[in-house]
């Protein structure tokens, strides 16, 4: 069997190895990066982020790009029995039409002078030894199977990675036993505030959802359509308009009466009854169209997790180096910054430095570790519903404590800031 030699081999096409591509090529290393799907379309994905934006600005993607990004006011974090607390209006909250991105991020890549292959699938990682190439089996659609060497191999396959898989460092994640749903939906126009009617799960007793009763209009809704997180028993819901007049759904669901109306009703059937039940927008009044424009794509289970992030002849960025949830809408984030971690490290590992590989794991987790325990603390809340209402209520009473989770969310302030308990004690203390 022939063997094809490369520098540096890329495991998925997606925002994470794309970028890595691009400012690989660019400083002049040999790159190739194989893509399982044969072009970027839709599937269950982050499309909202307050962060990301700027990053790609740095590769020449702007706002301006009306077909791959939709400036938004910002958040409206939304639960019963508070007002709602609106985020991120002094960041850069975008919506992307992912399919779009993917695939002028894949172009600026073969421009850089990276090799793309699309529509081939890796079957096999062997990247144990420090002085053998890594091996790289893959299979594409109509030339059969080869195998690649590469100095370097970099798993960007998400959560399911191969290459983490391969080097056996998966390990249990803390939040585990959620599904996530995600499809597109119509943006409603104006239109009046209607009472929901009970589902046909409501009416039998089966996976019912429970109405909404009123909700409070927020007292700093800012104008345009903004993104949306809503919270309710057993998950939540979020909402970001994107390019196209869509609006992306993104629901995540926990608990047994969740995981048996998805076993017995389908996946498509629960997304219709999750958001007939949401509340209308509080700043509108309108209500969210339940009917999926496509295919409700899921992902089970969300989390993933691994012990470290490099090794010998591998590394992992975005997905594949840990998600837990996309609750704070970073993965985008992640992504792109990891790339650029990896790029650097990737450099010096050329520039025969022996511990580049090591220190970019260390540097991710001092990046992102902090991050990743306030997620758990988010996650604490978002279980208990009546708990996150009462902090929030807090919160909107006092300014200095919502800048501060605002900051904190949109990367601007450490995440220390908020698990400080000296913080806690005052979102939480009577």
């Amino acid at each position: 069997m022939t063997i094809e030699r490369v520098e540096v081999a890329i495991v998925g096409g997606g925002p994470a190895g794309s970028a890595l591509a691009i400012l690989l090529a660019r400083s002049g290393h040999e790159v190739l990066v194989v893509e399982r799907s044969a072009a970027p379309g839709w599937r269950a994905c982050g499309v909202f982020s307050p962060t990301a934006l700027p990053r790609l600005a740095d590769f020449g993607i702007t706002a301006r790009d009306g077909a791959l990004v939709r400036r938004l006011p910002g958040l409206r974090l939304e639960v019963r029995g508070s007002p709602p607390l609106d985020l991120f209006g002094n960041a850069f909250p975008a919506g992307f039409s992912r399919p779009s991105l993917d695939a002028v991020l894949l172009d600026m890549a073969r421009t850089a002078g990276a090799q793309v292959r699309t529509g081939v699938s890796v079957t096999g990682v062997s990247a144990a030894s420090r002085v053998d190439p890594a091996r790289i089996e893959v299979r594409g659609r109509d030339d059969g199977s080869r195998v690649i060497a590469a100095d370097l191999v970099v798993g960007a396959d998400g959560i399911r990675s191969i290459v983490a898989r391969s080097a056996g460092v998966g390990i249990r994640p803390a939040l585990r036993g959620r599904v996530a749903l995600t499809f597109h939906v119509r943006e409603p126009g104006r239109a009046r505030q209607a009472a929901i009617e009970p589902t046909a799960g409501a009416r039998s007793g089966t996976a019912a959802v429970e109405q909404p009763r009123p909700w409070v209009a927020s007292p700093n809704a800012r104008p345009g359509r903004t993104a949306r997180m809503v919270v309710f028993d057993g998950g939540y819901c979020g909402l970001a308009p994107v390019p196209g007049g869509r609006v992306n759904a993104g629901i995540v669901l926990h608990g047994r009466r969740w995981l048996e109306a998805l076993r017995s009703d389908g996946p498509s059937a629960v997304a219709r009854r999750v958001l007939a039940a949401l509340p209308p927008d509080p700043a509108d009044g309108t209500c969210i169209d339940p009917h999926p424009l496509d295919a409700v794509a899921g992902s089970f289970p969300l989390a993933h997790a691994v012990r470290r992030a490099a090794g010998p002849r591998w590394l992992l960025v975005g997905d594949a180096a840990g998600f837990l949830d996309p609750f704070t809408g970073e993965g985008l984030d992640r992504a792109l910054v990891s790339a650029g971690l990896a790029a650097e490290a990737i450099a010096e590992h050329r520039r025969g430095r022996p511990d580049a590989l090591a220190s970019y794991a260390d540097a991710l987790a001092d990046r992102f570790g902090p991050r990743d325990r306030l997620t758990l603390l988010l996650q604490a809340f978002v279980a208990r519903p009546a708990v996150l209402a009462y902090a929030l209520r807090r919160v909107g009473r006092r300014e200095a404590l919502r800048r501060t989770i605002d900051l904190v969310l949109a990367d601007r302030l450490p995440a220390s800031r908020a698990l400080d308990p000296h913080f806690l004690a005052a979102v939480l203390a009577p």
